[in-house]
C-alpha cells in the first residue's frame, strides 16, 4: 500500500508501473500500520494495473464494498479483466472521449431491513448516500473549487492509515448542511464525490423520493470508477446514523433507464431479511462533448 502511495505521486512513475504490469504480476496489501484491520482504497492499485489487490476481508468497510462490486461484474467467477486505461498504449486514456456525465436519481426502495438485519426495533427513517469513486489527474488541492452541494473527498491512498482522529482531512460544513473534505498541499489521484437524498420518515417497506433531485457526476475514467450506494437510517445525523444495506457497481457496467439495484448486508450477502431489499434508480449516461 505504501509503495502504491509513493508511485502515484509522480505521473512518470504511474506510466512506468503500468508498463511493468504488462508482463509482470503485482500484489498489493494493507500497510502494517493498520493494526485495526482497516483497508486502503483498492481503486488506486487497480488503476495502476496491479493484478492482485489484497484487502482485510474481516473488516466490512467501504473498500470491501468496492471490491465486492468490482468482482460481481462477471458473475463472481473470481477474475475480471484489467481496465483499458491501465494499458500505456491506450493513447486516448486522458482524452475527453472516455469521460461521461453520469446522472442518478433515486426514486424508491422496497423491503428495506432494519440495521444489522434485526427483527425487532423501531421503524427506520431511510435516506440514500450515492458515491462515485473515480480517478483524477495529479493536482494540488487547497480545499477550494468544490461545488457547495457536493462532498468531494480526495486522498492519496484512499483511507487514512491511522484513522480519522489523526487524519489531515478538514471538514467544512456549509449552509446546505453538506460537508466538503479535501487534503491540502498534496498530490492526489483519487476522487470520491458524494450526494445524499432527503430522509423518509417511518417507512422501510416502500419509501419513495418523489422530489429527489438528479445527482450529476463527471466521471473521468469510467472503466475504473465505481458507483457506491448506501442506505442509512437517520438517527439524528453523523455517527448516530446506522447503515442499513449497501451495494457497489462498476460505472462501466451501468445501464441507462429505470434500474432495480439489489442491496446487500455488511458482508455482501443477500440472505435472510436482505433477500428482497431493492432500490429503484433512474440512470442516465452521456458522453463528454
Amino acid at each position: 500500500e505504501l509503495k502504491v502511495s509513493k508511485l502515484i505521486k509522480d505521473p512518470a512513475n504511474v506510466v512506468l508501473w503500468r508498463k511493468y504490469n504488462l508482463d509482470h504480476l503485482s500484489r498489493t496489501y494493507p500497510a502494517g500500520g493498520r493494526v485495526d484491520s482497516s483497508n486502503y482504497n483498492p481503486i488506486a492499485a487497480w488503476s495502476l494495473g496491479c493484478q492482485m489487490v489484497a484487502l482485510n476481508f474481516q473488516t466490512d468497510d467501504s473498500a470491501m464494498v468496492l471490491n465486492d462490486g468490482r468482482f460481481r461484474e462477471n458473475g463472481g467467477c473470481g477474475y475480471v479483466l484489467r481496465p483499458r486505461s491501465t494499458f500505456p498504449m491506450n493513447e486516448d486514456r486522458n482524452s475527453c472521449k472516455g469521460r461521461v456525465m453520469l446522472r442518478i436519481r433515486v426514486l424508491a426502495a422496497a423491503c428495506l431491513p432494519k440495521p444489522n438485519g434485526d427483527i425487532a426495533g423501531e421503524v427506520i427513517d431511510p435516506f440514500v448516500v450515492v458515491r462515485v469513486h473515480d480517478m483524477i489527474d495529479s493536482v494540488k488541492v487547497d480545499g477550494s473549487g468544490s461545488s457547495p452541494k457536493t462532498k468531494v473527498i480526495k486522498d492519496l491512498a484512499g483511507m487514512s492509515i491511522t484513522g480519522a482522529k489523526n487524519s489531515v482531512v478538514k471538514d467544512i460544513t456549509d449552509k446546505s448542511n453538506v460537508i466538503k473534505r479535501s487534503i491540502s498541499h498534496q498530490v492526489e489521484i483519487l476522487e470520491t464525490t458524494e450526494r445524499k437524498t432527503d430522509t423518509v420518515k417511518d417507512n422501510g417497506f416502500c419509501p419513495q423520493w418523489d422530489d429527489s433531485e438528479v445527482f450529476s457526476f463527471t466521471v473521468s475514467f469510467p472503466d475504473v470508477a465505481m458507483l457506491q450506494i448506501v442506505v442509512m437510517d437517520d438517527d439524528g445525523g453523523g455517527l448516530l446514523d446506522d447503515t442499513v444495506c449497501k451495494a457497489a457497481i462498476p460505472v462501466s457496467c451501468l445501464r441507462q433507464g429505470y434500474r432495480s439495484v439489489r442491496l446487500n448486508d455488511q458482508y455482501g450477502s443477500q440472505h435472510g431479511p436482505f433477500g428482497f431489499a431493492r432500490l429503484l434508480l433512474d440512470v442516465s449516461i452521456e458522453n463528454c462533448l
